[in-house]
Formats: C-alpha cells, sequence, structure tokens
C-alpha cells in the first residue's frame, strides 16, 4: 500500500513528541482522509490542530503541500510522492 510521510513542524514536535508521522494511502486520499488518519496516529493533535471530532484543521494550522498551502480544501488528492508539512498558520507582520 502507498504512503505518505507528514513532517511535523514549529509547536507540533511538543504536542506529540513526534518529528514525523507514515500515513497509509488509500486510492483518492484527501485531506480530510488525511487528517482522520492522523487523528488515530497522533490523537494529542485532537483540539489544539484537528477540530474535536471533525476531519479538518482549526484555524490555527496550515498544511504545505509540494510547496503550497492549504486548510480544508476538499478538491486536494494525496499522492505518495507528495511533501506535506503541517504547522502553525504562518502569520505575517
Amino acid at each position: 500500500m502507498p504512503s505518505c510521510k507528514v513532517e511535523l513542524l514549529g509547536s507540533l514536535g511538543g504536542i506529540t513528541d513526534l518529528s514525523n508521522i507514515e500515513v497509509d494511502l488509500d486510492q483518492g486520499t484527501g485531506l480530510s482522509d488525511l487528517i482522520a488518519k492522523l487523528r488515530q496516529e497522533a490523537p494529542s493533535l485532537e483540539g489544539p490542530v484537528f477540530v474535536p471530532g471533525e476531519n479538518r484543521l482549526t484555524r490555527h494550522y496550515v498544511f504545505n503541500i509540494n510547496g503550497r498551502f492549504y486548510m480544508n480544501d476538499s478538491k486536494i488528492q494525496i499522492q505518495s510522492s507528495d511533501r506535506i508539512l503541517l504547522l502553525p498558520f504562518p502569520i505575517g507582520g
């Protein structure tokens, strides 16, 4: 089964004690599917990073997939070759 690695950046290492999570991919895996798998692998992300009981990010976090930022885009399809980062939402100033 294909898989992808999600790198956890910023404060996420302190929440999970992990720097990355390997996730198995099913055909047509989207962001909500990816979040569901991450919720299973790292339950401590529920609340601060993922909306409790839902497969979506809180407004404080974002995915960077191959250099582009996504929050809860239902059109994204995850591929095993994707570089996926989960990080605090970048706030400019």
